[in-house]
């Protein structure tokens, strides 16, 4: 695997990254490009230097083959993230509504959690109680 550059390193790239953070401000992106040109680098940089009211949450999945994976893969990132005070079960019930039925890159779609049985059914269903757990304590 190829050295990354540090975000204190990244130079020239600031009026792209401004441009990716007004368009996130509406859109949501799927970055695509030949390797070694960057793409990590200014997620990276991204995350080290969030704007203001932006909470940037880094994942690499490169290994995650499936809806669940992708879950698992976000809630051992965001479980951190939770405010105090505010039960983890509260906080992801918001994070489901905004992200119920959400295409990933072109690759991965959310399923609707509306849906009823669909969150008891699948393996996310356990992997939520495990988060819930550990959350707890």
């Amino acid at each position: 695997m190829a050295q990354q550059v540090g975000s204190g390193s990244v130079f020239g790239r600031d009026p792209l990254i401004e441009r990716i953070w007004k368009k996130l401000e509406t859109h949501s992106l799927r970055f695509t490009a030949e390797r070694r040109v960057g793409k990590t680098t200014v997620m990276k940089k991204m995350s080290a230097e969030p704007r203001d009211g932006w909470q940037v949450v880094f994942i690499d999945l490169e290994g995650v083959a499936s809806p669940e994976g992708f879950a698992e893969a976000l809630l051992s990132k965001i479980r951190p993230l939770i405010p105090a005070g505010q039960t983890g079960q509260q906080w992801f019930q918001k994070i489901l509504e905004t992200v119920s039925g959400t295409e990933i890159g072109g690759v991965i779609k959310l399923p609707e959690f509306s849906r009823i049985g669909w969150f008891a059914s699948c393996h996310f269903g356990a992997t939520w109680r495990n988060f819930r757990e550990s959350a707890r304590q």
